[in-house]
């Protein structure tokens, strides 16, 4: 009997053990896009909104170019313009969770940051009809205790290898706001932009054209996992 309990006991252990290695791989951050056999490939990601400006002229863009891309909104301006939500949804782009305040998660507890990531996916889910598998903490900021929290609700931490701050005020055409963006490309980008900016929705085109003319493919975080 000593040696069934015994058995029965490491058998347990063994899948505790592999359950959490799972939910770790689960929570794992995503860095850059992965890439092989010379591929070249590149994610657009669109942080915080939606906003009261700029939302359909934004995705106006992109459906003319033909790209998806994925957003990482605010459950707070969410909940102010749920019909620009599901207007993101409806095109094709993926949706992500990036907290329902922005605020800094650095400074919150474990429960307060499962609060933020759980109030955020319940409210896009409530309008999309799918919750966000995605999250990006405010202005990147996270430790463990972000990561645990990730792992509890069941997201993947995305951040970004290409911010050119399109939300400065130093940008004073979109041209040159594209150009910082080429400048920075290399093969696995992320690429960080922001609703509600126009100048944002002007260069998307010259980034999106100086992308493709140099043979990259757009893909959304679905698809890189």
């Amino acid at each position: 009997m000593s040696c069934i309990k015994t058995r029965l006991y490491l058998f347990i252990s063994c899948f505790l053990l592999l359950m959490l290695i799972a939910d770790e791989s689960t929570a794992s951050p995503i860095r850059s896009v992965p890439v092989e056999n010379g591929a070249l490939r590149a994610a657009l990601t669109f942080d915080d909104g939606p906003m009261e400006k700029y939302t359909d002229e934004l995705l106006a863009v992109l459906r003319d170019k033909g790209v998806k891309a994925t957003f990482f909104l605010l459950g707070r301006d969410a909940a102010q313009r749920p019909e620009d939500v599901k207007k993101i949804a409806d095109d094709g782009h993926v949706i992500a969770n990036h907290s329902m305040t922005h605020g800094n998660m650095k400074k919150m507890s474990f429960a307060e940051i499962c609060a933020e990531l759980e109030d955020c996916g319940n409210l896009l889910e409530s309008i999309t009809g799918k919750r966000p598998r995605f999250m990006r903490p405010p202005e990147g900021q996270y430790n463990a205790t972000v990561l645990k929290a990730c792992e509890v609700e069941k997201l993947i931490p995305v951040f970004w290898t290409n911010n050119p701050g399109d939300y400065s005020a130093k940008w004073k055409t979109a041209g040159a706001l594209a150009r910082e963006v080429i400048r920075r490309r290399k093969n696995g980008d992320i690429i960080l932009l922001h609703l509600g900016l126009p100048l944002t929705v002007e260069a998307l085109p010259l980034i999106i054209d100086s992308y493709h003319e140099a043979g990259y493919v757009f893909v959304t975080m679905d698809e890189v996992r």
